[in-house]
């Protein structure tokens, strides 16, 4: 019986070293298993890490091609105007304050993508822990987010630059149309009272028959039509609309499409929607197409100077129908003065003939008497032939007869 006790204590031992030897390969299995999984886990992370900075580099390239945008951003938006068009304006006058504070984006940028270069060489290390690993692309991964902000803020302020830009020439060319406005203004006051002063000078005398005063009348306000005329006032809505085309080029040029109240594209057709609206009674508001999300001071501004331009040419029409009024009136001043003149010349006319008709009736009285005392005197010639010479008596025989002959025609 010890024998057989024995023996089944060698079989159980056996059986527990088979176990065990069974239990430590699976154990070896599952600690190779779990190397693997951490191995993978570890290469999972650093995947991540690895798209991370792979996507950081990309982000680079972005922001440094947002870098170097200002200058042409800002040339693009002048590059349709001619010098003249910008005179007063310095186009580069902020481009080392854009500059400075994109490097700055830059420069953050930068920091992030330092770091997570570093963390990729960091989790790339053998002896790195899969905690650690974990760790670092958390890390990565706020970084990342601070990567891609500045990425995003720097197109914002790309963005920024060109509606700073916008808003800035968009201010320049309301600045120059406010300053026509303001010359039109002043001549628009001298020309109103210059026809006013014009339409009170004839209507003060237009029942006058002084030919002297209507001839001056009609010189001196000839003289103030040929004046105001001259100074060619109208030119002004001209220069408001030349400058006004440039703000609808502006806003062409960034793809922004203004319409007028009847959708008239005021790049293509200002003319038309100008008088169309001259035409019109009622106000003429604008749209911006694409529509501004938010209340934009620039666009008030594009409106303030479409309102401008409408007024000028407003006046203007009113001016332009007042000249035609104080023409009529000069023409009616002008006919009534030649009226006074012609029936004056008449008047002098038959004073004349009345003066030449008394002269002759009085020369005709004049001859009668003369004639009556003719015929009062005789003149006989009788024995004259035996006291003149034959030849003497002859000739004064000869004019004795003469005489007699006129005194019967007048007798």
């Amino acid at each position: 019986t010890l024998e057989k006790l024995f023996e089944s204590l060698k079989n159980q031992k056996k059986n527990i070293e088979d176990q065990k030897k069974e239990l430590d390969e699976v154990n070896s299995k599952i600690e190779k298993i779990e190397s693997d999984v951490n191995q993978h886990k570890k290469n999972y992370e650093i995947g991540i890490v690895e798209k991370i900075n792979e996507i950081t580099k990309e982000n680079k390239n972005q922001i440094e091609s947002t870098k170097e945008l200002i200058k042409p951003t800002i040339e693009n938006l002048i590059s349709s105007f001619n010098t003249n068009d910008l005179e007063g304006i310095d186009t580069n006058e902020n481009l080392e304050k854009y500059n400075k504070e994109m490097n700055n984006i830059y420069e953050e940028y930068i920091k992030s993508y330092n770091l997570i270069t570093d963390y990729l060489e960091t989790v790339s290390k053998e002896s790195i822990t899969y905690n650690q690993i974990k760790n670092t692309r958390i890390t990565a991964q706020s970084e990342l987010l601070k990567n891609i902000e500045n990425v995003n803020e720097a197109k914002s302020y790309l963005d920024d630059i060109k509606s700073n830009e916008f808003d800035r020439i968009v201010t320049h060319f309301k600045n120059k149309l406010n300053t026509v406005n303001d010359k039109f203004k002043n001549e628009y006051s001298k020309v109103n009272e210059g026809f006013d002063n014009i339409s009170n000078s004839i209507n003060n005398v237009k029942n006058s028959t002084d030919e002297n005063l209507l001839l001056n009348i009609l010189n001196q306000t000839k003289e103030i039509y040929d004046n105001i005329v001259s100074k060619k006032y109208y030119s002004y809505k001209y220069e408001a609309e030349n400058i006004f085309k440039n703000i609808s080029k502006l806003a062409s040029s960034l793809n922004i499409q203004i319409q007028n109240s009847s959708g008239i594209d005021l790049h293509k057709n200002i003319n038309i929607a100008i008088l169309s609206y001259l035409d019109s009674q009622t106000e003429d508001m604008l749209t911006f197409i694409p529509s501004p999300q938010k209340t934009s001071e620039t666009y008030t501004k594009i409106s303030d100077s479409y309102n401008t331009l409408l007024d000028i040419f407003k006046k203007s029409q009113e001016l332009q129908k007042k000249e035609q009024r104080t023409l009529n009136l000069i023409l009616e001043n002008r006919r009534l003065y030649e009226k006074i003149q012609a029936t004056n010349e008449l008047k002098g006319t038959l004073s004349d003939l009345k003066y030449k008709k008394e002269k002759i009736l009085n020369e005709v009285k004049l001859l009668l008497h003369k004639s009556n005392e003719l015929n009062k005197l005789s003149c006989n010639s009788q024995n004259y032939d035996t006291i003149l010479e034959s030849s003497k008596y002859n000739q004064i025989k000869e004019k004795s007869n003469n005489y007699e002959q006129e005194k019967k025609k007048l007798g």
